[in-house]
């Protein structure tokens, strides 16, 4: 008996192991099964749809490739038309781009021998397959300074090329220069003891400069403002991370000294602050790259060469200081008072309330701007603002000013050539729902190019609102197309159908539900967020005498108006029939602070800038149901007496 369960045993054990490699060699399987498909000549996908053409419902897509080769090329195409119109230029002083496409160029900085070509997020390019940036510009024609690459070559002989590994999340690049805290940039010394000839060939490949930087970017990290951001001997130009380093800074005045032509590549997924690159008169170009991917770098020289025109907008707003943003000022994970009692059986042990409310990115820069133009306040307000033009963190006696706050707006992008566009009509449906829009865009340029519609609106803000702590930004994006690409003289007329839903705002303490507020609300198109909203306001009648950084365009306007009640049915029913409410309001599942310790938070509103603007929230204790919401072994109880009971002996 003792022998049969021995072996008994012994069979589990040999099973079980079994079973376990068999799970990990399927996760592999999947992981590669692209690439395995493509060494045996399998398939182990296909594509099901209701219009199977058998009763079996196996309708295989028809690829038009033949072979694995083929394909590959054909995705390595694809990925570079799509990178071609994904690079945003910020600046191009006296036409200094295009350039040639044999250009002879200096490349500096230790992200122009290894930039960040993509993040932990979305999928992972192969560092096999990864096009690195000095190939990829060589091939598109370019010379590259081979003193200033064999420095950087040597500085990265000895350093692992890191390659995606099973469980994910490691990027092909170099481990060394990670950090998010330190741009890891070298000093002219350290270049020259890696190579004595760094500086001999400057003359030689003297068409322009090109200076990289760089910030790595993926889930689970972060960017810390002050000094909490930066690591130890790392200094910065406005004291934050995402502002040039000392070493990245002597890098470009490196540059400015011997080359006619300087471009900077801004090769990051944050919105840097680069306010002394913009006002810098021997900067020529920037070129915002994000992260180009495995096969990007051959978009960016397209784009440096003339092979296409630039026809990306930023996503975001570049500001001089983000760290006196609203939402920066609770920024970061803050601990319980008592977190130390929670250490056991919880997955967290700090909290973030945000109280910016809406007013993050372009709605809190925008609004704050039209607030002082139309005279609502907060022309004296000194909450978040500069005291001097060069980056410096206000004292208390600043005074906001949008000039002195933004670099680029969000939307911005420029172009090798130019463009008109006219706003032809907007049709609003009778029940309010729709609006229907054409924007036609003409080349007015002398080189082809693609351009990019921009549809805004903004809604009024009422007594009712204020009343009633509804928060609205003045300027929000309604829709957005880009054209096909346009001849010099060729126009095309876009339509966009706008669904009139994103007009309305969420009324928490009256209504209840989505409202549509009497008064004036207007649609602009404008080249970035900044100018539709100008156009705005001109069509209000405010000129630079208002304060307006820029006076704008009327005709790209439409006014429409609502002069009936406030209307609270319709918006309150979702397309799907269910009643619209906010479940989430108050209660044991509140959003809200103030639900589980009164008082605590004060949100900030555009009604009074000064005495809403946030301010950092600590020493919060966690108690109560509040217990209950931060100990994930209490939440399968949540909903029983026995939480309660819980939480009772808890407190």
């Amino acid at each position: 008996m003792l022998k049969k369960k021995n072996l008994w045993r012994g069979l589990t054990m040999v099973f079980a192991l079994l079973l376990a490699v068999s799970m990990m060699a399927g996760n592999i399987l999947e992981l590669y099964r692209t690439s395995v498909d493509a060494f045996l000549g399998t398939r182990s996908t296909q594509t099901v749809t209701e219009q199977s053409d058998d009763e079996s419902d196996a309708w295989t897509y028809k690829s038009e490739f033949t072979t694995a080769k083929e394909a590959y090329e054909g995705f390595k195409d694809f990925a570079i038309e799509a990178s071609q119109e994904t690079f945003a230029l910020l600046k191009n002083e006296n036409g200094a781009l295009p350039l040639a496409k044999d250009a002879k160029i200096t490349m500096l900085g230790v992200r122009s021998y290894a930039p960040v070509y993509g993040n932990s997020g979305g999928s992972v390019p192969d560092g096999k397959s990864t096009v690195q940036i000095f190939d990829a510009f060589t091939e598109r024609g370019f010379q590259l300074n081979p003193e200033t690459l064999a420095a950087y070559e040597a500085f990265f002989a000895d350093k692992e090329w890191t390659k995606p590994q099973f469980g994910g999340g490691i990027l092909p690049a170099y481990a060394e220069i990670t950090a998010y805290d330190d741009p890891h940039e070298l000093t002219l010394d350290e270049l020259k003891q890696l190579n004595p000839d760094f500086e001999s060939k400057y003359t030689e490949y003297g068409d322009a400069a090109i200076v990289v930087v760089s910030r790595v970017g993926g889930e689970g990290g972060a960017y810390y403002p002050g000094e909490e951001g930066l690591a130890e001997g790392v200094n910065t130009v406005n004291g934050n991370i995402l502002s040039l380093s000392d070493e990245e800074m002597a890098m470009i005045e490196e540059a400015k000294a011997n080359f006619d032509k300087v471009i900077v590549l801004v090769n990051a997924a944050n919105p840097m602050e680069i306010a002394n690159l913009q006002d810098d008169p021997d900067i020529d170009a920037i070129l915002w790259v994000g992260y180009p991917g495995a096969y990007g770098f051959y978009g960016v020289a397209d784009v440096l060469n003339g092979t296409v025109a630039p026809s990306a907008h930023m996503g975001d707003t570049f500001v001089k200081n983000g760290a006196l943003a609203p939402a920066m000022q609770n920024f970061g994970n803050i601990p319980w008072a008592n977190a130390s009692d929670f250490a056991e059986g919880t997955s967290v042990n700090s909290y973030l309330i945000e109280t910016e409310g809406i007013y993050t990115g372009y709605r809190y820069y925008e609004t704050r701007y039209a607030d002082i133009v139309l005279g609502n306040g907060g022309a004296n307000a000194s909450a978040g603002t500069y005291a001097n033009a060069d980056g410096t963190i206000a004292t208390t006696d600043g005074t906001w000013s949008y000039d002195n706050e933004v670099v680029y707006p969000f939307g911005y992008g420029l172009s090798y050539t130019t463009f008109e566009q006219t706003l032809d009509s907007v049709v609003v449906t009778g029940d309010k729902r729709t609006a229907t829009v054409t924007v036609t865009t003409t080349n007015t340029g002398d080189v082809a190019g693609k351009a990019v519609v921009q549809l805004y609106a903004s809604v009024p803000y009422t007594d009712y609102d204020k009343q009633y702590g509804i928060e609205k930004s003045a300027l929000q994006l309604m829709d957005y197309e880009k054209t096909n690409t346009l001849q010099p003289g060729e126009s095309q007329t876009i339509t966009m159908n706008v669904d009139m839903s994103l007009l309305a705002s969420y009324d928490s303490q009256n209504a209840k539900t989505f409202i549509v507020d009497p008064g004036d609300y207007y649609f602009a198109i404008g080249s970035d967020a900044h100018d539709a909203l100008n156009n705005i306001l001109a069509a209000q009648g405010k000129t630079t005498a208002d304060g307006m950084t820029a006076d704008g365009d009327a005709s790209k306007t439409y006014q429409w108006t609502w002069d009936g009640a406030v209307d609270a049915d319709t918006f309150s029913v979702s397309k799907s029939g269910v009643e619209i409410t906010n479940a989430v309001s108050d209660g044991d599942y509140s959003m809200d602070i103030n639900t589980f310790i009164p008082g605590t938070a004060t949100y900030l509103s555009r009604s009074d800038w000064d005495g809403t603007f946030p301010t950092t929230i600590t020493g919060l204790t966690a108690e109560g149901r509040l217990d209950v919401l931060r100990c994930p072994t209490q939440m399968h109880d949540f909903n029983t007496d026995e939480a309660t009971e819980s939480a009772k002996e808890s407190e």
